[in-house]
């Protein structure tokens, strides 16, 4: 089509978008307006990018060029521009010299003309950096600097240059997209860049299902249907609450608060519709126009930023429609401040819940409806008091008073008996009228009532004998009551006997192992990171052959930068053992292949190695990536290897053959478990007498100490040297140092920092174990020495490691691979008494994990809540004996007691869900 046909001035004000996220309407809603209150400013607007002319600036709203500049920034690699301008200026020669111009800039944008139609045009964007690297050197638009920030979209200045795609889009030429409705539950490709794994995306999805799905249920009797269609989000994280809503016919409005701006495009990449706002300020639109607000944790963010909650609760009302409702789930404190302020609002609420789901703080849910009640009710609020909210047909319209008074109260009677319950108890006579019917309905209830406690009988006889079982709420763990007195060695005796491991092949099973020559291929996994992580890798190996129906090639352990070790499989674990104990699941071989001349591609070649694996991938993704390219090379190696499957997206029996490699294939050689049995027995006898003892596991290392980025008591030089050793180890993460001092004081505060050794002494104490107690401590060189344990020492004098319990000759033979002292470690832990651990990581879990397992439920295992010591710190008026009973309340429910697995544990640090059964 000719450049004649196709020009507008005031036609620019009325383009539209297709394939723009919802900032974008928004955008040129804002512009659209703009040009119908004010267009002779519009047409004045100066636009620099283009020829200028002496008597008319041409190109109406575009600001020089940067709102263009703009829609390019936000549209997606392949993304559509649709431009439509009256058929009137087609003939009018000045705007035939605009379009010229714009088709001009379009051009240097590299957008490629799509569809062209009368005064309709649509423009493609191109899907890769290829075109822009192409453009003569000095063309205008620039391109943006490398460290320009493209997500950045809250009070950043626009700017007039165009944005390069990243290398990953660049590479693959796209979005890399699912088509819709299967990217709304897809992981997407961007969340990697917020520190995101797939594992949380996929919690987060089935945590917001089942919330979403209790919200309805629970509301369902007091909503018409069909009578919710604008919803909004408040707080809306990675958009888990709308897509729970996808079958509701509703559309959601998400809103990113403006510190977690960069999860909107995580929005965006689901399919959703979403904007960034401060909910310190008002909400940009009408009054009226939302039927549904939903806000989790928003007034919690809140109170942070020293902003009003009775602000917000102004605006939440401003914006919802008459007879709307708010579902607000937070903190029990806040909700219990919201509720004094509902009778101000005129508010009904109707529901409270101090019953959160997973993955949120002890939290209550309050919902509630702004409608008006009837007759004797109060009147809604002035911006809801109109006749529809008073009408009778509103769901939530209370049932007027009823009675013989003028003031519409009960008259006052003598109580008796109903007629049918006298009729029962033959205090009135059956046949009388008034008693007849009446007393048939009253027999037919009772023998329906009989017959339905006959049914439940069973039922309550399973619960009532069902096993040991906490249930997790919040922060919060809700045990079974039991009668037993709290010990400092011991859980209660139930959490022992109600279960037993259930993992290990049973003699009558029938194995499914098929031929040598029927397998899928070889597979040649790379076990990296120390001693526990290598022994998850392992695990994994097995189960992923498992899954594709290969053998497994025995794992090498590859030498790790940090513990510089090169122990190989038969240095530490029994092969024999391990290969004939799993003999009936998954078909492995001690070496590669001899008929595989090119041993050395396993190691080098990329042709010969499978990467770019997700973490916690499902056992799908295996079956539909991995598998064809085994099939077709038949030996592959896979690296790198760590956390490269998942937990809840594999079949039950694929994780409960990970426990049975973790727990019973997987054994160390024999002069290992007696070297620490050896130390476990000598810890019992240190006095003499039989004693138990405690092992603590304490991550204070330099690197840890490092790596937390938390603040930690010393001198000035060494703050100063632990500053100048993160710059060099991690200097994307320390910047220039400014901004680690919040960071830090808000990490301790939420309990995220690795417990000091002092620290932790002071937790066992308030516990109530004494000085006398016997203490094995499991650690490497601890950061700061005998003067950073000095005061850990004075508490627990008995302090011992396995070089104190062991002569040099005995240790001699162990010195030679780190990862059998490690294994030593491992060992005496587990056979400890109490395990107590100070900060995450694979040691403890896997500890936690077989403890849990082997039937050790009675022996603790204690996750030390490390937040409190913030609060004891912070309050300098807390007496001791407060701060004994927090934490005696705190740690009644963290000592390894029974658990459901999933979603807050893994499989190594809980294997009760899949792997055992009850006893």
């Amino acid at each position: 089509m000719a450049s004649s046909t196709m020009e507008g001035t005031l036609g620019m004000c009325l383009m539209w978008a297709v394939v723009l996220p919802a900032s974008a309407l928004t955008f040129f809603r804002t512009i659209y307006l703009q040009c119908l209150l004010h267009p002779m400013m519009c047409m004045k607007t100066r636009f620099s990018l283009l020829l200028r002319e002496a008597s008319r600036q041409p190109l109406v709203c575009w600001r020089n060029g940067i709102l263009l500049l703009e829609v390019d920034r936000v549209l997606r690699p392949g993304g559509y521009f649709v431009y439509s301008s009256p058929e009137a200026y087609a003939r009018d020669s000045f705007n035939r010299k605009i379009w010229r111009k714009m088709s001009d800039l379009t051009r240097r944008m590299c957008w490629q003309v799509a569809s062209k139609k009368n005064q309709t045009v649509m423009w493609a964007k191109p899907l890769t950096n290829g075109c822009y690297m192409r453009r003569e050197p000095g063309t205008l638009p620039p391109m943006c600097e490398h460290d320009d920030d493209a997500d950045a979209a809250w009070n950043v200045p626009m700017k007039a240059c165009l944005t390069p795609y990243s290398k990953r889009v660049n590479k693959v030429k796209g979005s890399e997209l699912l088509p819709w409705p299967q990217r709304l539950t897809a992981p997407p490709p961007r969340l990697e860049e917020l520190g995101i794994s797939s594992n949380i995306f996929s919690e987060d999805n089935e945590v917001w299902h089942s919330r979403v799905a209790q919200y309805w249920k629970h509301m369902q009797s007091e909503i018409q249907k069909d009578s919710f269609r604008n919803v909004m989000d408040m707080s809306a994280n990675l958009g888990g609450f709308a897509a729970s809503l996808r079958k509701r016919d509703v559309w959601v409005m998400n809103v990113v608060p403006s510190a977690e701006s960069g999860k909107l495009k995580v929005i965006y990449d689901r399919g959703l519709m979403g904007t960034i706002h401060n909910w310190c300020e008002s909400f940009s639109t009408y009054p009226r126009t939302y039927d549904l607000l939903h806000a989790w944790l928003l007034f919690s963010e809140i109170e942070k930023q020293g902003c009003s909650l009775e602000d917000l609760l102004i605006e939440m009302d401003r914006i919802l429609r008459p007879h709307g409702y708010a579902i607000i789930r937070d903190k029990v404190d806040v909700i219990n401040y919201i509720k004094k302020l509902l009778p101000a609002l005129r508010w009904d609420d109707w529901t409270l819940e101090v019953k959160p789901k997973a993955a949120a703080p002890a939290m209550a849910e309050l919902r509630h409806a702004t409608a008006a009640a009837a007759a004797t009710r109060a009147s809604s609020s002035p911006s809801k008091r109109d006749a529809e909210a008073a009408s009778a047909s509103s769901p939530l319209v209370a049932s007027p008073r009823v009675g013989g008074g003028k003031d519409g109260l009960r008259s006052h009677q003598r109580w008796s008996l109903p007629l049918p319950v006298r009729s029962l108890l033959v205090l009135e006579d059956p046949r009388s009228p008034a008693a007849s019917t009446s007393y048939r309905i009253l027999v037919a209830a009772i023998a329906c009532v009989a017959l339905a406690a006959l049914f439940a009988t069973p039922s309550v006889w399973s619960r009532l004998n069902a096993p040991y079982l906490c249930r997790k709420v919040g922060i919060r763990l809700h045990c079974p009551r039991v009668s037993e007195r709290d010990s400092l060695w011991e859980n209660p005796h139930a959490a022992a006997t109600s279960w037993k491991p259930c993992a290990e092949r049973r003699n009558d099973e029938i194995s499914d192992l098929v031929p040598e020559n029927e397998t899928s291929g070889f597979i040649f996994i790379h076990a990296e990171g120390g001693l526990n992580q290598q022994r998850i890798a392992i695990c994994n190996a097995v189960a992923i052959a498992k899954i594709m129906n290969a053998t497994l090639i025995l794992p090498v352990l590859k030498q790790d930068q940090i513990w510089k070790d090169q122990t190989k499989f038969e240095d530490i674990f029994d092969v024999d053992h391990f290969i004939n104990y799993l003999k009936d699941d998954v078909r492995i071989v001690r070496d590669i292949p001899d008929w595989f001349t090119e041993k050395d591609e396993l190691f080098t070649s990329i042709k010969r190695t499978v990467k770019n694996i997700p973490k916690y991938a499902s056992a799908q993704f295996y079956i539909d990536n991995v598998l064809p390219r085994i099939k077709e090379k038949k030996i592959m190696s896979i690296k790198p290897f760590v956390d490269r499957l998942g937990y809840d997206n594999v079949p039950m029996e694929i994780n409960r053959l990970r426990c049975r490699v973790n727990y019973h294939a997987l054994k160390f050689l024999p002069h290992i478990e007696e070297m620490a049995d050896k130390l476990a027995t000598r810890m019992r006898n240190r006095t003499g007498n039989l004693n138990p003892y405690m092992a603590l596991h304490l991550r204070f290392e330099k690197g840890m100490v490092g790596l937390s980025f938390c603040d930690f008591a010393g001198t000035r030089e060494e703050k100063a040297m632990m500053a100048t050793y993160r710059q060099q180890q991690w200097p994307r993460r320390y910047k220039n140092g400014s901004h680690l001092w919040p960071l830090a004081l808000e990490k301790r505060k939420e309990g995220r920092c690795p417990l000091e050794p002092g620290e932790i002494g002071i937790i066992l104490r308030a516990m109530g174990y004494t000085k006398e107690t016997q203490i094995y401590v499991a650690s490497g060189q601890v950061y700061g020495g005998s003067t950073r344990m000095a005061p850990l020492r004075n508490m627990f004098p008995n302090l011992v490691s396995k070089e104190d319990l062991a002569s040099k000759k005995e240790m001699e033979p162990f010195k030679k691979h780190v990862t059998s002292l490690a294994a030593l470690d491992f060992l005496v832990c587990l056979k400890s008494d109490v395990f107590v651990m100070t900060h995450g990581g694979n040691f403890a879990k896997l500890i936690i994990g077989y403890r849990r397992y082997m039937g050790r439920h009675r022996l603790k295992s204690i996750k030390p809540d490390k937040g409190l010591m913030s609060k004891f710190f912070g309050d300098p008026y807390m007496p001791w004996a407060t701060f004994v009973e927090d934490v005696m309340i705190t740690h009644q429910t963290r000592t390894g007691l029974p658990e459901p697995t999933f979603p807050h544990y893994d499989l190594w640090e809980n294997p009760l869900t899949p792997c055992m059964c009850r006893a």
